[in-house]
């Protein structure tokens, strides 16, 4: 529940499943309940109204989601999304001025917007066919307009500086 329904914090995972599925999946699971608060939130969050609620945001997501593809993509730097198109985040390889993937580059520019410039993002070039790739979630409106403009910023200046 942690990513669509923004309920990372109670700890709760949900699977919506036919009954015998759900039995076979309950078979196997920690023997561990939930309290009752994270229950009641649980509850409260699949109600008809918080689902309405839950595909609004889902579509905001997604349409911001094109448009820091859209903005990053056409910055001279940034390649492929390996991430797909089915979450919350991109997973963006950063090039080298010979248009390779480059993990120098990808660490110094996850490095700047953190500590110069408050914008977080997450360096992956050392898992396994992620070279150069920065992981980076889609926020609000607004924070996305920031992510977008420091960093385009930052990665021109490690261009100008290369």
């Amino acid at each position: 529940m942690s990513k669509s329904f923004g309920l990372a914090g109670i700890r709760l995972g949900v699977t919506f499943a036919a009954k015998p599925v759900s039995r076979l999946l309950n078979s196997m699971k920690y023997p561990y309940n939930i309290s009752n608060l994270t229950s009641n939130i649980g509850l409260r969050a699949t109600s008809k109204e918080a689902i309405a609620n839950m595909r609004k945001n889902c579509g905001l997501i997604v349409k911001q989601r094109d448009v820091v593809l859209k903005a990053l993509q056409s910055l001279k730097g940034v390649g492929k999304n390996l991430g797909g198109l089915d979450s919350n985040f991109l997973l963006l390889e950063i090039l080298n001025k010979e248009d390779k993937p480059d993990n120098v580059i990808a660490e110094k520019l996850y490095h700047t917007l953190a500590t110069q410039k408050n914008v977080v993002v997450r360096f992956r070039g050392k898992e396994l066919g992620c070279t150069g790739c920065l992981r980076i979630t889609i926020g609000t409106e607004e924070e996305n307009k920031t992510l977008i403009k420091e960093f385009e910023t930052v990665l021109n200046e490690i261009y100008s500086s290369a």
